[in-house]
Parts: C-alpha cells; structure tokens; sequence
C-alpha cells in the first residue's frame, strides 16, 4: 500500500510476502525455508526481498526503515551492515552463494545495538543506501527489492521471525520523493489511489 503525502511525496510501506522472500545464508549454505532469520556471525547473512516496490528511479528517499520481530532475548545483539540489492531482487533459492552472489549497494547502513530484547524493533534509517539502489541504472519502479543484513563482526546476534512462521513479518516502511520527470512523473495520476493511514499502517 501506498499514500501520497504532496504532488511529489509519496509512502509506501510492504511485508515481506512468501517464503522465498526472505532467507538465511551461512557459510555459503542457504536456508529459505525457516521460522527463523539469523545474522549472527560474518559467514551468517540474513536477505529479504519486497515485491512490488513502486519507487520510481532517480527518487529521493527521505526516510526508509525495517521492522522486524525479534525471537528471543540471547540473540538480540544487531552489529550488522545494511544493504540493498542493484536491480530487479529475484526470490531466494537454495543455491550456494545466493545471498553473497547479489548485486549490492557500495553504501551501507550500520545497525549496531545491544540486550534490545525480543519484540517488535526498527532498524535505522536506511534511507541514503536505499537512494543509491532506486538510483542505479538497473532499477525501475516496481521491481522486487532486496534488502540484506550482514554482520560486522562475530559478536553480532540477531534472529528474527520469517514469513514461514505464519505472523510477525519483517515489513519495510519508505518516505520518497518521486522525480519531476521520467518514469516518476506525475503524469501517471490517474493510478493514483487513496489510502488511509491507520494505527501508524498505510491500508489500500
């Protein structure tokens, strides 16, 4: 779902959608099927994919942050990178490498907390690493996009609820400001649609 705030600003807010959409790689190993995200050591990477993701290329994001449910109160220990994909994010596989093998941003976001405990928290603003992927070549407004969280070192603990476990899923929340021209033009009103903002979710 999507709001526009101004002619030109507009948010949008996704969960991540099935179970292909996120995943686990360790030591080159991918896990795609889990109740469970993990980055909990610098081998251990945790990547998410948002389908449909209506930023135009060439956008200005204002602001742009993940929530995410965590499992328990040991594993609750971010030190991590943040990055995001180049280009149109396919669904995860169990091919070795799937998650180190992608396409990344050159600019990352750090998240680095401790003892958050477990419960709903949101990442930083990742908004300048998000701004270089929507404005790479490669990208273009509703294409997949692919976020990925890497750990810094291997005091990083982090686990987090996947879409398998049926709730809880990792949602992504963006404030954009859409080009004057190309394929973000204002041109295109007659899609736009209304939404509501209720309870702090932006609903069709």
């Amino acid at each position: 779902p999507w709001l526009w705030l101004s002619p030109y600003i507009a948010a949008w807010t996704c969960a991540v959608a099935a179970s292909a959409d996120d995943a686990t790689e360790l030591n080159g190993n991918m896990t795609v099927a889990g109740v469970t995200l993990n980055a909990n050591s610098t081998t251990q990477f945790i990547g998410l994919r948002f389908p449909s993701c209506p930023i135009p290329n060439g956008s200005t994001i204002n602001s742009a942050v993940i929530t995410v449910d965590v499992q328990n109160n040991t594993n609750d220990d971010p030190d991590l990178n943040i990055k995001c994909q180049l280009g149109n994010a396919a669904q995860f596989a169990a091919t070795s490498n799937d998650i180190t093998n992608r396409s990344k941003t050159t600019s990352s976001t750090q998240w680095t907390e401790s003892s958050i405990l477990s419960g709903t928290h949101n990442t930083p603003n990742f908004a300048a690493t998000l701004e270089e992927a929507v404005s790479h070549g490669s990208w273009a407004a509703n294409q997949a996009l692919g976020v990925f969280f890497l750990p810094r070192q291997n005091s990083s603990a982090l686990t987090i609820f996947a879409h398998d476990n049926g709730s809880r899923y990792v949602t992504i929340w963006v404030d954009y400001t859409e080009p004057a021209s190309g394929d973000g033009a204002m041109s295109k009103t007659a899609r736009t649609r209304l939404a509501t903002k209720v309870g702090g979710l932006l609903t069709a």
